[in-house]
């Protein structure tokens, strides 16, 4: 039978969160639905203790002394304590759309290689302000806002997907949208809660390398992502993309990935440390860069 985990981290949520869970509860599909929250006093732990009285399969978790951990530990301990062979993660302040899981399920039963599916993800706005400022950050023109998807550029399958996310060639899924055997997990390891940014572009790196990806169809959205005026949307950071690229190129090294991959991660990580040395991607920069890219 396939039935979901879906994690939820709770941080700064109390305005979102009934929603969201609303959004999961009377899905097909759903084994239980894991809160984890991650002490923000905003009033969202009482709404979550509500939400567990009143469904049974919401269980709610909290860090060891009510401490705050951050998105990834939150999700690393939903991970631990599901119960269920498929984990799905939700952003406390999203929502999954109706039939989020029934072509995900079927995926899986038609494809027996599949370890993850992966769907489009669309965009809400609270209003103008929050539209302006994700077009700001996406760079895309406002006239595309209504229509923007998370979703991988090029569709692609098993080592295809990974070569073109590690190459650039492809952008990745958002991880509202992916649904996969918790068993992958036992292999690539959790989230990792040393990196302050790009944690889920770290672990889905290491999941596409380890598992085998499946796409879903691109017109069929299965969740929608709030923009608003709390959305931690974080600015072009140097450091941040240097440390993913060394997190990256570790473990490259220490998993002994074939030497082709570690080639594309070692330029990756040059051009972020120079970046990060000058802290712009001005003419000049780049022309640095471009050099070392020939290295």
């Amino acid at each position: 039978m396939f039935q979901v985990s879906v994690i939820i981290p709770v941080y700064n949520a109390v305005n979102f969160i009934e929603k969201a869970v609303e959004s999961v509860v009377h899905q097909q599909g759903i084994g239980e639905v894991i809160l984890i929250d991650d002490a923000y006093p905003d009033g969202a732990l009482e709404v979550c203790k509500e939400l567990e009285n009143k469904y049974s399969i919401v269980k709610l978790f909290q860090h060891p002394n009510g401490e705050n951990r951050g998105a990834g530990a939150s999700r690393n301990l939903g991970i631990e304590r599901a119960q269920f062979e498929y984990i799905s993660f939700l952003d406390a302040d999203d929502y999954f759309l109706p039939n989020r899981f029934s072509l995900t399920e079927q995926l899986f039963k038609e494809n027996s290689a599949a370890d993850v599916v992966y769907e489009p993800v669309g965009t809400k706005y609270e209003n103008e302000e929050a539209r302006i400022g994700f077009c700001n950050w996406k760079k895309i023109a406002l006239e595309r806002s209504d229509e923007y998807l998370t979703y991988p550029s090029i569709e692609a399958e098993g080592t295809l997907f990974f070569e073109n996310l590690i190459s650039g060639l492809s952008s990745y899924p958002h991880l509202n949208g992916i649904t996969l055997k918790k068993s992958l997990f036992n292999i690539t390891g959790y989230f990792d809660t040393s990196l302050k940014l790009h944690q889920d572009t770290e672990l889905i790196i290491r999941l596409a390398y380890s598992g085998y990806f499946v796409p879903g169809n691109s017109k069929h959205v299965v969740a929608m992502r709030y923009v608003h005026s709390e959305n931690r949307i974080a600015n072009l950071n140097y450091s941040s993309r240097y440390q993913l690229t060394q997190k990256l190129l570790n473990w490259g090294i220490i998993n002994n990935i074939p030497e082709k991959y570690i080639k594309i991660i070692k330029k990756k990580n040059l051009l972020a440390k120079t970046r990060h040395f000058f802290n712009s991607n001005n003419v000049l920069v780049r022309f640095i860069c471009s050099i070392l890219y020939r290295i």
